[in-house]
Parts: C-alpha cells; structure tokens; sequence
C-alpha cells in the first residue's frame, strides 16, 4: 500500500502538495526521484554532484564544500557585513586589544579599536574614515601626533603617567579628546 506526505512547499512550486512515496525500500545508492506528477520511486543515482541553494555541494565521494555562509532565522552571517532594518541587541561583544611599543598607524581594519601602547611613543593617525573611532591606553603620555587631529579645547594634551585618548571621526578630520591621565 503506498502512503503519502504532504510536504508544505516545494521550491519554486505550490503549497500543500501530497507526493506518493513507494510502497518498497530503496537498494545502497538510490534516492527518491518524482517523475514531476507528485509520484516517486527509488532510482539509482547517475549524478555525481549535488547543490543546495548555492550553499552547499556534496561531490561523489561524500566532500562537503561550502560556497557560502547558511544562517537560521534571525542570525547574523560573520563573513560578511551585514544590514540591519530593525533595532538590534548585541551581548558579549569583546573588543581586540593590540599591544604597541614604538611608533606605529592605527590599523582600524585589522588592529580593533583598543592599543595598549608601552612607552612614549609616536602615533600617526589614519586616514579619517566617517563613523570610525579608537582608543589607545598608554602607559606614558604619547611623545608626538601627526596628522588631521582637532583636539578638545585646541589643545594637544601634556598629561603624565598612564594616558587614555580617544578618537572619532567625521570622514575629514579626528576628533579627539585625552580622557585622563596618571591613572594609577
């Protein structure tokens, strides 16, 4: 007696569609195949390669290979960058800290956003970049600045022993402000 199951949808075609399944099992090797009337039966595989949605191919020999990232409802892909139309809430998010000990560019795009610079040390800054910020925590007050920076109060910073600065910009020049010093 053969039995049916209704699937939901099927890909690119309707809803609700009851397809008739064999009434035997299938041999080592064989899939069920419809004959495009909802109707199917075991048959033997000839193709060697298998594509689902673009994201996943399995050869012959059983290899995985992913051409793209899959993702559940309501998760974000990490391999690429991603557009958000709603409100989002974001836990456990650790920024990377980079170790510095002599003059060096922030490198916003592979350092993250913190430095924990020893010594006194030079700083060229990047190109402005509307949107991006950085801190850097040093442990003495950094020794020259160079580049586009518009300081709070027009005044380039002399503090002393441990110096956290901070930095925003609006696509033309970086704003920046020292948030203290002899920290201790």
């Amino acid at each position: 007696m053969a039995s049916t199951l209704t699937v939901d949808k099927i890909k690119g075609g309707s809803s609700g569609v009851a397809l008739t399944l064999p009434t035997t099992d299938g041999s080592a090797g064989q899939l069920l195949k419809t004959d495009g009337s909802a109707v199917l039966s075991w048959a033997t595989d000839t193709d060697t390669t298998y594509t689902a949605s673009g994201v996943v191919s399995i050869d012959g020999s059983n290899v995985i290979t992913s051409t793209g990232e899959a993702n559940a409802a309501n998760t974000a892909i990490t391999s690429s960058a991603q557009s958000f139309t709603e409100d989002q809430t974001f836990e456990a998010i650790t920024e990377t800290v980079t170790a510095k000990s002599a003059g060096f560019t922030p490198d916003l795009s592979n350092d993250g956003t913190v430095y924990n610079v020893t010594g006194a040390v030079a700083v060229t800054m990047p190109t402005a970049e509307s949107g991006k910020s950085f801190t850097i925590i040093a442990s003495a007050p950094v020794s020259s600045w160079t580049g586009t920076i518009k300081w709070a109060s027009a005044t380039v910073p002399t503090g002393t022993g441990i110096c956290i600065y901070t930095f925003v910009s609006d696509g033309t020049n970086w704003y920046a402000f020292e948030c203290g010093s002899a920290f201790g």
